[in-house]
């Protein structure tokens, strides 16, 4: 695999090759004052990281039904801040 090193200041037009190169399976660093800030790169490369992604994702609503009470008064004032209101 090719390496390119861009700076984060190149022409915004640029985008679309470099995303066609990164297709093509190339690594893009983008750097700023010299320095590394990013890495493009072909997702077949962050597959596995994506995949993992999804799985962390995936959540399911009311898996904790039940478990949690509020007392009636909840959302009443806090006599502690009644000097502040």
């Amino acid at each position: 695999m090719n390496q390119t090193i861009l700076t984060i200041n190149a022409d915004e037009a640029k985008i679309p090759e470099l995303l066609n190169a990164t297709a093509e399976g190339q690594i893009i660093l983008i750097t700023r004052q010299d320095t590394p800030v990013a890495i493009l790169s072909p997702i077949s490369i962050n597959q596995p990281v994506l995949e993992e992604a999804k799985k962390r994702k995936q959540r399911r609503l009311g898996t904790a039904t039940g478990l949690f009470t509020m007392s009636e008064d909840f959302d009443e004032p806090v006599e502690d801040f009644k000097g502040y209101q």
